[in-house]
Formats: structure tokens, C-alpha cells, sequence
């Protein structure tokens, strides 16, 4: 009997990559996982080594072998920014610097002064900030690596690699390309040769722009002996995580709003037009001219993790997340106060870091941990007055993400004034699959 068609979707994360075979109704039919470590060894440096994600990819496909022989299309939905150069082969010549990374604070306002706050939120609507826009990424390899920046054929973000590998081809989507600061993300357009040549980045250097639902090229027999994919696969560019969740969790209309809490702690609102302010992010949505307003705590669930790591060390991580987390919280009196820094501040230019402050000597960890993730969530709160002044939302807020169960309570209750409503899990994949249905292409 002949199996029905399915398509393949990766979600390369910041510390782990799922790959999962999803039907023609958007069922995740199969799935696996590989997880891996990002490096955090210098002050403000943060990286991933793309070698490494490839090869867990690699084994997170090794069990679905036999599933992959119908696959008839693979789409990407990838961490960002991950800016990491290419050589021509499309191998990293560094590891990626990931949008945890803060070591380009100097670039940034060296960008900042040459081009002019209006200018870049004029075309890219978004401020040059350190790491998360990754313009200022590579100016500091090009100033502190030369020749790393010298042998660099193609700046990367983290779909860019895949597809290389995959395909044999370059390409970015719009999504990733906001998180540039190189991009005409207002007019969901392409490159802005004219920021690219101010600031002296080779624009020949710049992969080719494809819609997220995009084919950028087709699986090679390399990738076929290695996967099973059969050779002539189409590959579909894809999307960054967050926008790759927002179709996945049907946030594809003006005034609905996601919020995603994981690694990374995010409100995201869709908007039919670009509104651009300098205390959100501006990204386009994977449905071309659709865009989608974002705050973020750079260290949002890895904050939580954190906490554990260092204050409960005896407890295993179940029964840290199951039993103690909400025991704790439901307590919810708030003792001290925390800034939730931990990874720095994606919206600024100086150097944030987490802290605690208004400790006693009758302080306890528990109060320590409700005034952590209080420091998380109230942000969250602030983006929801923000986008009140955007658009008309619809008061609904889709919820997704590991952390989404052990913090939703406290959110019905004490701060959003919006229903809350779980999506279906694992959004980033279904997204992913949706993106290629969305192409002509593939039927």
C-alpha cells in the first residue's frame, strides 16, 4: 500500500534541533530530537557550532530513515539571528554568533552614528542593536578577524547554512533578513545596498532574499545518501522560529497576538501594516506583507533554567518544572525584585545584566525565584500596552513553548486582562510544513 504523502520539517534551535514528518493535514505524524550546548565561555560572547548542529541533525533523522522516502518537500525553522560566514562550500569558517551574543556593543554605536537612528528605522525599523541585529556582528569580524571577513563568500544566518548543506544553494528569508538591519523590512522588500555600502559590508557577500515559502533549491545526492531524502526534494527556505510559530499557531491576522515563552521569553503581535518603534522589534511575517512586532527577554526560560542550575541543585529537572515550580509560584507574593538580564537586552545598546535587588537576611531562594520570573513576565505585560497602541487586538493571546505550562497560571491571574489559549505543540514544525504547502510548487 502506497503511503500518503508528507513533508519533512527541521526546527534548528539554540539548544536543541526537532525534526518532524508532517501530513497533508498538518498532523505531526513522526518526530525526534538531538540537543546541544551553545557556547557562553568569554564575557558577552555567545556561539553555536554549526558543524555540531548539522551532525545532531543528521542523527535526529537517522530514525525516521525509512519515513523520509516519501517526503515530497523539507522546509526550515531556524534560531535568530545565528550569523555565521560561509566559505564557498558553504562550510563555517567560525561558529555562528548567536542572538544571545552582546560583543559587538562598539559596532553597534559606531553603526548607529554613521547611518543615523532615523535612517535605519526607516528602512530597516529596527535600531542596530548588538547581537540580535547581526549587521553589527559582522562588523566586529570585520574588525577584529579580518581574515575570517576576507575569506567570507556568503554571510549566513542559521537557514542560510541549511539550505547550503542541504541544497547546494544561498539563500535567506525575509524574517531573518529583518534581523539584519541590512533589510528594507518596512517596505517587505530586499537588501538595502545603500546601509550595506555606508557601512562598508560587501553586498556581493549578501545571500539571494526568497519568500519564507520559497524553493531555494533541491536535496542533493549527498544529502540523499546521507538521509534518505530522495534526491530533487524541494527545499523551501522557511523562517526564523518565531515567525515559523506564529503560522503554526494561526497568528497570521491583524491584531493576534503569540506568546511564546522557551529559551527566549517573546510577545509578538501580527499587524497587516509595519509599525515601527524603537522599544519593539519589527520582522516580516511569512505571509508576504504581513509583519509582526515582537518584545523579547533575551533569557526568558534559560533565566528559570538558570535558577535551577545554580540554587536547586539538588532536584532533578522533573521534579524541579512539575512539583516545585508551581508550588513556589503559587505563593506569588513578591519579597525582592529581579532584572531579567541575564543574556543582556536585546532592545538596548549598553551592556544589561541580570541582578537581584532588595535582598534581607530573611530572604529565601523561593522568593528569589517568584521575583525571577515576576522579572520576566512584566515586560510581557508592557508589550501588551505597546501593542494597544498599534492596532486593534483581538484580546486573545496564543500561548506556546516549554515554559508556557508552569507560567500561564500566574499570567491568567495576575497581569494580562486577555484570554489565554494553549495552541497545539511544537508550532515551529507545523509551521514549518505549512510554509511548504504555501508553495505552488508542491501540491
Amino acid at each position: 500500500m502506497k503511503k500518503p504523502d508528507c513533508y519533512l520539517a527541521i526546527d534548528a534551535g539554540t539548544s536543541s534541533v526537532k525534526v518532524g514528518i508532517v501530513d497533508q493535514e498538518y498532523n505531526l505524524v513522526r518526530q525526534a530530537s538531538e540537543s546541544y550546548c551553545f557556547k557562553a565561555e568569554k564575557k558577552d560572547e555567545v556561539s553555536l557550532d554549526f558543524k555540531l548542529l548539522m551532525a545532531k541533525l543528521l542523527k535526529a533523522l537517522s530514525p525516521l530513515r525509512e519515513d523520509l522516502s516519501v517526503i515530497k518537500g523539507v522546509a526550515f525553522s531556524v534560531l535568530c539571528p545565528g550569523l555565521v560566514p560561509l566559505d564557498k562550500e558553504g562550510e563555517p569558517l567560525t561558529d555562528a554568533i548567536i542572538h544571545l551574543d552582546r560583543r559587538s556593543v562598539r559596532q553597534a554605536q559606531q553603526a548607529l552614528k554613521l547611518i543615523g537612528e532615523e535612517e535605519f528605522l526607516k528602512y530597516s525599523g529596527n535600531l542596530p542593536f548588538p547581537g540580535g541585529i547581526s549587521l553589527t556582528s559582522m562588523l566586529w569580524i570585520k574588525q577584529n578577524w579580518p581574515d575570517v571577513y576576507k575569506d567570507t563568500y556568503m554571510w549566513g544566518h542559521t537557514n542560510t547554512f541549511l539550505a547550503r548543506q542541504f541544497t547546494g544553494k544561498f539563500g535567506i528569508d525575509p524574517s531573518n533578513a529583518s534581523f539584519t538591519g541590512l533589510y528594507n523590512t518596512v517596505g517587505y522588500s530586499d537588501w538595502n545596498m545603500d546601509l550595506a555600502s555606508t557601512l562598508g559590508i560587501d553586498k556581493d557577500k549578501l545571500p539571494p532574499v526568497l519568500y519564507s515559502h520559497q524553493v531555494v533549491g533541491n536535496i542533493t545526492r549527498q544529502i540523499n545518501n546521507l538521509t534518505g531524502i530522495p534526491q530533487g526534494v524541494p527545499v523551501t527556505i522557511g523562517a526564523a522560529d518565531t515567525a515559523c510559530a506564529a503560522v503554526g499557531a494561526g497568528v497570521n491576522e491583524d491584531g493576534r497576538i503569540l506568546n511564546s515563552t522557551g529559551t527566549v521569553e517573546l510577545m509578538v503581535l501580527c499587524m497587516d501594516k509595519p509599525a515601527v518603534d524603537k522599544r519593539l522589534l519589527l520582522r516580516t511575517h511569512p505571509i508576504p506583507q504581513k509583519w509582526l512586532s515582537m518584545n523579547i527577554i533575551g533569557a526568558g526560560g534559560a533565566s528559570v533554567e538558570w535558577f535551577r542550575k545554580n540554587f536547586c541543585r539538588e532536584m532533578d529537572e522533573d521534579y524541579y518544572y512539575r512539583k516545585y515550580l508551581p508550588r513556589v509560584l503559587n505563593d506569588y507574593k513578591i519579597r525582592c525584585q529581579f532584572r531579567p538580564y541575564l543574556a543582556g537586552d536585546r532592545l538596548s545598546f549598553s551592556q544589561k545584566a541580570g541582578s537581584f535587588s532588595n535582598l534581607s537576611l530573611g530572604t529565601e531562594r523561593e522568593d528569589m525565584l517568584r521575583a525571577l520570573v515576576n522579572g520576566i513576565i512584566k515586560p510581557m505585560e508592557k508589550a501588551l500596552h505597546q501593542f494597544e497602541q498599534i492596532t486593534n487586538t483581538n484580546k486573545i493571546i496564543r500561548y506556546t513553548g516549554k515554559g508556557s505550562s508552569f507560567l500561564t497560571q500566574i499570567k491568567k491571574e495576575k497581569f494580562y486582562p486577555y484570554i489565554l489559549e494553549p495552541t497545539i505543540t511544537n508550532n515551529t514544525l507545523i509551521g514549518a510544513g505549512m510554509l511548504i504547502k504555501m508553495n505552488n510548487g508542491i501540491n
